[in-house]
């Protein structure tokens, strides 16, 4: 089947699903162009709800942005290198913070 067909199909079981509530509708009593309209408005919204659960998973596309290394004009030689050491792993954190902060007095 090709796309067209299960749009056809789907739009024709819409169209069904909406008469025959409109039907027992107005057999209750009730209106059968009101109910008719209604339930066209109200039976996709209740597929979308009972039905997107199922849906397949959109997946986002990859984000190949990285953010540009932006340097504070203000940063001395020594931070700098200081920077690049921790990036690269020649430090630990906590002796990277204490020499930053030896660094800013």
């Amino acid at each position: 089947m090709t796309t067209e067909n299960i749009e056809l199909i789907i739009g024709l079981a819409y169209f069904f699903a909406a008469f025959f509530i409109a039907f027992v509708a107005d057999n209750r009593g009730h209106s059968f162009g009101a109910a008719f309209f209604a339930s066209l408005i109200t039976t996709p919204l209740i597929a979308a709800i009972l039905y997107a659960p199922y849906a397949p998973e959109k997946k986002p596309e990859p984000n190949n942005y990285t953010a540009p290394d932006v340097k504070d004009p203000n940063w001395t030689p020594e931070q700098i290198k200081l920077k690049k050491q921790y990036e690269t792993g020649e430090l630990t954190v906590e002796e990277y913070q204490k020499r930053w902060n030896e660094t800013i007095k």
